[in-house]
């Protein structure tokens, strides 16, 4: 009984595979049809989407201000140490200013110092004049106000959290895990903006961490010179003299150094040709799914014929 079904099997996949193609073959003209439409489609979002230049800038989280060699530090002194606010472990320093650089409060101050607001709300750009010009139904730049009728907000001034999603929206960073190399990516419809900003970001960034330090160090050498006073032993205030060299080390780094933690390895340099919308991309991405739309139409329809006569 399983020899002749098989047959069967196989004779009415052939059968269906033969319809298919003199289907296919049949509606040529439909799947031209199907397939010229999706490549408009994607002529009309190439023509009215703005182009969008990327700048990348890397670099490498240097901590040279870590208190490594106390590590030996016994159970004791480590637990003062931390009190004091000396961190003993470099990595965990490098990932704090990582997480200071992405965090909500940076990006905000920073979208706020530098009145980027309206530009990432209301900016569009104008190839005439080849600015980003801002969109008075948006922003009214004459009095100052924000004029928009739709907004997500109780009032028309956009949010922080809004401010924060739109500049989160066009930068990235990314770790190479194999080398420790970061890298920082931002994209906008201006390149002589997307270089600006990404340079400010990066020294903003630096600015922020090293003032934290600062702060930081000089409220614990004081927390350790305290203790040191009112230690009597001589071997637990070399200690505590030795956490003062380690955070003074922080001092002299930040009014030494042009940079504190952020070292630039390769700075972003102004793009030339817009990396999106990717015109090639596009337009193969249409071809495939006018194809794919197409061909999948007639399929059913050949199932659909196929199980009627059954």
């Amino acid at each position: 009984m399983n020899n002749t079904t098989a047959p069967k099997q196989t004779e009415s996949i052939e059968v269906d595979l033969k319809s298919l193609w003199k289907e296919l073959k049949a509606s040529k003209a439909s799947v031209c049809l199907i397939t010229i439409f999706s490549v408009s489609l994607a002529l009309l979002i190439f023509a009215f989407s703005d182009d969008l230049y990327e700048v990348e800038t890397s670099f490498l989280i240097v901590n040279d201000s870590s208190t490594s060699n106390l590590s030996n530090l016994d159970t004791g002194f480590s637990g003062i140490a931390s009190l004091a606010g000396v961190n003993l472990k470099k990595s965990e320093q490098a990932t704090a200013a990582l997480a200071q650089m992405k965090s909500k409060k940076f990006i905000s101050n920073f979208v706020s110092k530098h009145d980027l607001a309206k530009f990432l709300v209301a900016g569009k750009w104008n190839s005439k004049t080849e600015k980003v010009e801002i969109d008075p139904d948006i922003f009214d730049e004459k009095n100052q106000t924000w004029v928009r009728s739709n907004h997500p907000g109780p009032t028309a001034e956009p949010t922080e959290w809004e401010l924060y999603e739109a500049f989160s929206s066009i930068i990235k960073i990314d770790e190479d895990k194999s080398t420790g190399l970061f890298k920082l990516t931002l994209r906008w419809i201006s390149s002589d903006q997307a270089l600006s900003w990404a340079n400010l970001f990066m020294m903003e960034a630096d600015t922020q961490a090293k003032n934290n330090a600062l702060t930081q160090a000089r409220k614990t050498i004081d927390y350790l010179k305290e203790k040191a006073d009112r230690t009597p032993q001589l071997s637990h205030r070399n200690v505590f003299y030795k956490l003062i060299e380690e955070q003074q080390k922080i001092v002299m780094l930040a009014d030494t150094r042009d940079y504190f933690i952020f070292n630039v390895v390769d700075p972003a340099m102004k793009p030339i040709k817009p990396v999106s919308p990717n015109i090639k991309r596009l337009l193969s991405a249409s071809i495939l799914f006018g194809i794919l739309m197409s061909s999948g139409y007639i399929f059913f329809n050949t199932w659909r014929k196929h199980e009627d006569t059954l």
